[in-house]
C-alpha cells in the first residue's frame, strides 16, 4: 500500500506481513514493512506511539482506535534492499 510519509510528505511503501491475535491474552501482534526514500528516514522513535498507531497500525487493523497505554511493545528494525530504506514495525498491543 502506498502511503504518505509520518512527516506529511513524500510517499513510502508499506506492506502487511503478518497478524496474530493471542487466545488468552488477547493481545494482537502486528508485524509491517515499510519502504521506501526519504530524506527524515523511515524510522520513527517508538515513544511517539500516537503517530506509530495512525500511521500504521489503524491502517492494517481498522478494529483499532487508539488509546494511552495500548501498546505493551514497539520494535524496529531498520535495514537496507539495495539503494531502499527498509523499516520492520512489530506492534504488540491491546486493541480494546
Amino acid at each position: 500500500m502506498k502511503l504518505k510519509h509520518w512527516a506529511g510528505y513524500g510517499c513510502v511503501e508499506a506492506k502487511k506481513l503478518s497478524k496474530k491475535v493471542d487466545k488468552k491474552t488477547g493481545l494482537t501482534t502486528l508485524v509491517v514493512m515499510v519502504k521506501g526514500n526519504h530524506e527524515c528516514g523511515l524510522e520513527r522513535p517508538t515513544w511517539d506511539d500516537q503517530l506509530l498507531s495512525a500511521w500504521l497500525v489503524e491502517r492494517f487493523d481498522r478494529s483499532v482506535n487508539f488509546h494511552y497505554h495500548m501498546f505493551k511493545s514497539i520494535t524496529e528494525e531498520p535495514g537496507w534492499e539495495g539503494n531502499t530504506e527498509t523499516c520492520k514495525y512489530t506492534f504488540i498491543y491491546n486493541p480494546n
